[in-house]
């Protein structure tokens, strides 16, 4: 193997090292807020602590679940959409994608608003204990 072999093969090792790190970076960041939520509800010095652990995790799944979940997914769609536009050289389908992808987002957005804002009650409607849902 020649010099200029080894140089391309250790620059694709080092780019191909790097984007795994990052991806973790991000996803750590991610999940350290809800996780760190839960761990401070759960170390409080309070008769009411499980309930509090519990309102926690209930309020991370209900994120997850809600926006994350679905954002990420409608996102993702978007990425396809638009990378198959680029390949077909149809410029112009990728921004229709894109506007249309601006007001599916928006009407998401006001959904999952719509769905927090009235969380105790929809929580409290399908059954959820009413102390919890509160929190």
């Amino acid at each position: 193997m020649n010099k200029s072999q080894r140089i391309c093969r250790l620059q694709y090792k080092q780019d191909f090292s790097e984007a795994p790190a990052s991806l973790m970076v991000t996803t750590f960041f991610e999940f350290l807020p809800g996780f760190v939520s839960i761990v401070l509800a759960g170390n409080m010095d309070s008769p009411h602590a499980p309930q509090y652990v519990n309102a926690a995790t209930f309020s991370k799944m209900l994120l997850t679940l809600m926006s994350t979940a679905v954002g990420l997914g409608l996102a993702s769609a978007l990425d396809t959409l638009c990378s198959q536009a680029y390949g077909a050289k149809r410029l112009d389908k990728i921004g229709e994608y894109v506007q249309t992808g601006v007001i599916v987002l928006s009407v998401n957005l006001l959904l999952v608003f719509a769905t927090s804002w009235y969380a105790e009650e929809i929580l409290t409607m399908l059954g959820q204990d009413a102390d919890v849902a509160r929190l």
